[in-house]
């Protein structure tokens, strides 16, 4: 999603608001990024879907 099409939908003050809402946030600990880790590189497709008759 582009920065203007955020803007569209949330128009400047909820623009204002999201960013003091990240601005909030701390970043992941160390073991939140690697079990964030282990999740996704067990997600995706390994092997081409067979093909459909």
């Amino acid at each position: 999603m582009t920065r203007d099409q955020r803007l569209s939908i949330l128009g400047p003050a909820g623009m204002a608001i999201a960013r003091l809402d990240a601005a909030a946030d701390e970043p992941p600990s160390p073991e939140q990024i690697e079990q964030l880790r282990r999740v996704f590189a067990a997600s995706g497709r390994k092997s081409p879907m067979p093909k459909a008759a």
